[in-house]
């Protein structure tokens, strides 16, 4: 990962996007592993305050069709060792500025920077 705010193109060929993150390595085996991918907004009835859809996977890559400019995406991994209670949890932010096919840019950004879904419109519209 580099740093925040800098513009970074991720590969995606096929619609395919390897995760881009990973927690660091522990001693002693790993006992459960979890990975995800999930497009996020604020929202403070979720969870840890983000309401999440996550992204499916195939054949060990997360699947990212229809993800769309002004996205912002949770890339995440989490395990438990052996030799330990609790694990480590990585998550990291990312927004897409552009899609093209097999590539996604974007940059990397700071939790507080996902925003909150604009909420649906509700009346009549005007004439």
């Amino acid at each position: 990962m580099t740093d925040k705010g800098e513009i970074v193109t991720l590969a995606a060929p096929q619609g395919l996007l390897e995760l881009p993150v990973e927690s660091e390595r522990c001693t002693g085996g790993v006992k459960a592993r979890r990975q995800w991918g999930a497009v996020v907004h604020r929202d403070p009835q979720a969870i840890s305050g983000l309401a999440r859809r996550f992204l499916n996977w195939f054949d060990g890559a997360l699947v990212v069709d229809g993800l769309a400019p002004g996205d912002f995406v949770e890339f995440g991994d989490k395990f438990v060792s052996y030799r330990h209670d609790r694990g480590a949890v990585v998550r990291h932010y990312f927004q897409i500025l552009e899609v093209q096919p097999g590539e996604l840019k974007g940059r990397w950004v700071s939790k507080r920077a996902v925003p909150r879904l604009a909420p649906p419109a509700t009346g009549v519209a005007a004439p």
